[in-house]
């Protein structure tokens, strides 16, 4: 019964608005039934001080987060040898879906399968696709829609890691000259 509660949650146009903000806190642990890519379970506080961790929310029958998996390969491609590990989170899957989600996707992250909802409940999450940015300092430093991570905070993070390289500004754009 509480699954079809949250399946309703996920699908609801105005999933973001009931999302808790955590920005600030020490994420809550992660605590799933099952791993997909990984031999052993991921704990955050192991890795405070040498990740940089987005732990990221979907479904694999969620268009937007079918939408949402091309940012998380690039994310992955450009950043994971500078410190960043993306864990994501699937409530309503099984394993085998999962897998098959992301060999379709060619993503490699590794999925916490959270069949009883404690992790999804615990981050507040009320739709997907949903992330939150754990910082060098194992404090959450950016939330919201995997497609639009903050890179600059991204960046400065692993700057702070000793492992990434300075976010480089873009330069302003020059204002057509005006007419006297």
């Amino acid at each position: 019964m509480i699954g079809l509660a949250l399946m309703a949650l996920y699908v609801s146009p105005l999933w973001a608005q009931g999302t808790k903000d955590l920005k600030g806190q020490d994420p809550p642990p992660i605590a799933v039934t099952g791993w997909v890519n990984s031999d052993k379970p991921v704990n955050l506080a192991d890795l405070k001080g040498k990740k940089v961790v987005l732990v990221e929310f979907f479904m694999v029958k969620c268009p937007h987060c079918v939408a949402a998996a091309p940012q998380l390969r690039r994310l992955q491609e450009n950043y994971e040898g500078d410190g960043l590990m993306i864990v994501s989170i699937s409530s309503n899957d099984t394993a085998d879906k999962v897998k098959a989600f992301l060999e379709e996707n060619q993503l490699k992250t590794v999925v916490g399968i959270d069949t009883n909802f404690k992790t999804t409940l615990a981050y507040g999450v009320e739709g997907v696709p949903y992330s939150f940015l754990i910082g060098a300092s194992g404090k959450i430093v950016w939330q919201g829609d995997p497609r639009s991570v903050d890179e600059i905070t991204l960046q400065s993070e692993l700057v702070d890691l000793g492992k990434g390289k300075p976010a480089e500004a873009k330069p302003a754009e020059a204002k057509p000259a005006e007419a006297k």
